[in-house]
C-alpha cells in the first residue's frame, strides 16, 4: 500500500502530476468523497429525515459530483501548462488555486452540513427540524458557492493559460 505522501514514481504517468495540481485536486477530492459519507450516513439514519431534505442533500451531492470532475479538468490543464513538483504556485496561476483551494473548503463547508442534519434529524422535536432545515440552507449555499468559485477560477487559468503560452489577445510571440 502506498500513502498519499509518497512518490508516485515508478507508476504509469499521472497527469496530475505530483505537486500543487495534484495536492488541489486530492484536497477537494476528499471534501466530496466525506460529503458522499455523511449523506450515506443520513440516508440510513433512523429516524430518517423527511424526503425533501434528502432530496435536497442528494441535487447538492450530485452538483458536488460533477463539480469534482472540472475540479480534475482544470487541474490536468494547470499541470500542462504549468508543471509542479512541489506546492509553489506558479506565477500568474494565484487567482486559479486561491479558488479551487476556498471550493475545497466550501465543499468541506457543505460535508459539515450534512452532518449537522444527520445530528438534527435523530431528534423528532420541532426544534431539530428548523435545524436541520438551517443546515440544507447552508449546504445549498456551500455548493453554490462551490460551482461559483469553479467557475472563477477557470475564467482566472483561461487569462493564466494565454499568458503563459503567450497567447494573449491572439499573438502567437511577443511584440517586438
Amino acid at each position: 500500500m502506498r500513502w498519499p505522501w509518497q512518490s508516485r514514481s515508478g507508476s504509469r504517468s499521472d497527469p496530475l502530476g505530483e505537486g500543487l495540481w495534484r495536492h488541489t485536486h486530492d484536497r477537494f477530492r476528499r471534501a466530496v468523497d466525506r460529503y458522499h459519507q455523511m449523506l450515506e450516513a443520513v440516508r440510513s439514519a433512523k429516524p430518517q429525515v423527511d424526503a425533501d431534505t434528502h432530496a435536497a442533500l442528494e441535487t447538492a451531492g450530485s452538483e458536488l459530483a460533477t463539480a469534482l470532475d472540472r475540479v480534475r479538468d482544470l487541474c490536468v490543464q494547470a499541470q500542462s501548462v504549468v508543471p509542479t513538483q512541489g506546492l509553489d504556485i506558479p506565477p500568474g496561476w494565484s487567482d486559479v488555486q486561491r479558488g479551487l483551494s476556498r471550493a475545497g473548503t466550501m465543499a468541506a463547508q457543505a460535508a459539515e452540513g450534512v452532518a449537522l442534519v444527520r445530528v438534527a434529524g435523530r431528534s423528532a422535536d420541532t426544534v431539530a427540524a428548523a435545524q436541520a432545515r438551517d443546515a440544507v440552507g447552508t449546504v445549498q449555499r456551500a455548493v453554490r458557492d462551490v460551482v461559483q468559485l469553479i467557475e472563477s477560477a477557470y475564467a482566472a487559468a483561461q487569462i493564466a493559460t494565454r499568458t503563459a503560452t503567450g497567447t494573449e489577445r491572439g499573438r502567437t510571440s511577443p511584440e517586438v
